[in-house]
């Protein structure tokens, strides 16, 4: 009995033990825990977890102007994302925006990309016989539609359905790289891309003229409008002519001077001349400048400036009006434009600069003589070519308009009054070492080199 009891009382004590070192490591099992939880509960803290991406491209269809948004709102790093939408397509624009190439696998034509949008928009405008740019204010979502090449040549309807995705990593380098929406299919299409709009019917059969014999100088302006006359206040003579309301107004500036410019990319061209683009335009039966003055953007547009410079009679004449493009296009104002610039008369003769068109009173027949002969005048132009390992491509000896019609460009606008002229066209090399075609224009009188321009290379 004793032993037994002693064996029980050993059993009681071991019991007490054990459950004391349980309890222990149980105590310290929770400090670990909790010692654990306040360090992740720190960690949180300092790294918070980060933010969410956008999760995926929208659902179904949509338009323009919410994917444009949705774009917005994805992280830089957020890779080709597929998108349905539901758009207009517009005619690419005719005018190409500067002459600089694309980065490397932009696409070719990046400046007359097709624009979409949510509702049609004209691309470009016509008016005094030149076509503009529309130009796209950033009030209007737009996104750029890009045609990949294993698509082919597809004709493009004016609304549908496009399948295609955005931010696609060949083109990440690309200028306005989040606007472009490559194209894969489309569907549901509808209709064909609108024509550029014409500048309008200006109706001019019952206009009123307006001239003034001192300068020789005469237009036709809008029955109905008045004409604001003032003389030598900082020109020879100003007219302004205004709607009835007010809303469009045409002004008339002779300044007292001839303005004569050769554009280039190094030189800056004078107060009349001054402006984004320089166009050959009609000015009556001869031709001008219109220059293209694009201003601060507008409601759904910009602000534009048009001006019809000519030289005439010693003077420089300007023609302007003030314009909103964009949405709000006002065909009427620019067939009102378009009137008045053609209706301009010249009751004086025409000099050699007037307006800015020498061909206008350029000699049309050759002159008496006597003149430098063929391989006289082949040998000049050699000599004056700059080019090496030269071939005579052809020669010809023509009159100072034909001269002047040659070949588009500088060489039609020559200060000199030649009796003729000798045209020779030459291959070679150029200093560089590339390849060249080059038309040499000299007085066939004494060989006094006229100008010379480069000519595409021979089919």
């Amino acid at each position: 009995m004793r032993t037994a009891r002693r064996t029980n009382v050993e059993i009681r004590k071991q019991e007490v033990r054990l459950k004391a070192q349980f309890a222990k490591r149980a105590a310290l099992w929770f400090v670990l825990l909790l010692l654990t939880s306040c360090i992740n509960a720190g960690g949180s803290a300092n790294h918070p977890t980060p933010a969410a991406t956008p999760s995926g491209s929208p659902a179904g269809v949509v338009d323009v102007r919410d994917a444009v948004n949705w774009i917005a709102g994805l992280p830089a790093n957020a890779g080709r994302q597929s998108l349905t939408l539901n758009a207009v397509i517009n005619q690419a624009p005719t005018q190409v925006e500067g002459s600089d190439a694309p980065p490397a696998n932009c696409p070719v034509v990046f400046a007359r990309l097709p624009p979409l949008t949510d509702k049609p928009f004209a691309t470009d405008f016509s008016v005094a016989g030149v076509t503009l740019p529309n130009l796209l204010p950033s009030s209007i979502p737009s996104l750029e539609l890009v045609i990949p090449n294993s698509l082919g040549i597809i004709d493009l309807p004016a609304h549908g359905e496009l399948h295609g995705h955005v931010l696609d990593p060949d083109y990440v380098s690309c200028p306005d790289a989040r606007s472009l929406f490559i194209l894969d299919s489309i569907s549901n299409a509808s209709g064909q891309p609108s024509p550029t709009p014409a500048s309008g019917n200006s109706g001019t059969i019952d206009w009123q003229p307006w001239s003034d014999a001192g300068i020789g100088l005469a237009l036709n302006y809008p029955a109905g409008w008045s004409a604001q006359v003032t003389r030598n206040v900082g020109s020879v003579i100003s007219a302004v002519f205004t709607a009835p309301d007010g809303t469009r107004r045409v002004s008339l500036d002779v300044i007292a001077g001839e303005t004569h410019w050769t554009e280039d990319a190094n030189s800056v061209p004078p107060a009349p001349l001054a402006g984004n683009r320089r166009l050959v335009a009609n000015a009556g039966v001869a031709l001008g400048r219109l220059v293209d003055v694009v201003g601060a953007e507008a409601d759904q547009g910009h602000q534009r400036t048009f001006r019809l410079v000519f030289n005439y009679g010693g003077n420089t004449v300007s023609l302007s009006m003030n314009f909103v493009d964009g949405m709000p296009l006002d065909t009427t104002g620019l067939a009102i434009f378009s009137g008045m610039a053609a209706s301009v008369k010249f009751s004086q003769a025409l000099g050699i600069t007037d307006p800015m068109d020498p061909t206008l009173t350029a000699k049309t027949v050759i002159g008496p003589g006597p003149f430098i002969g063929q391989d006289t005048a082949i040998s000049l132009a050699t000599a004056t070519s700059s080019l090496t390992q030269v071939t005579v491509d052809d020669y010809q000896l023509v009159s100072e308009r034909a001269a002047r019609e040659a070949t588009p460009g500088i060489c039609r606008e020559f200060s000199q009054r030649p009796e003729a002229v000798w045209l020779i066209t030459l291959s070679g090399t150029k200093p560089t070492g590339e390849s060249a075609r080059r038309l040499v224009y000299l007085d066939a009188t004494d060989g006094a080199s006229i100008c010379q321009t480069d000519l595409p290379a021979s089919p």
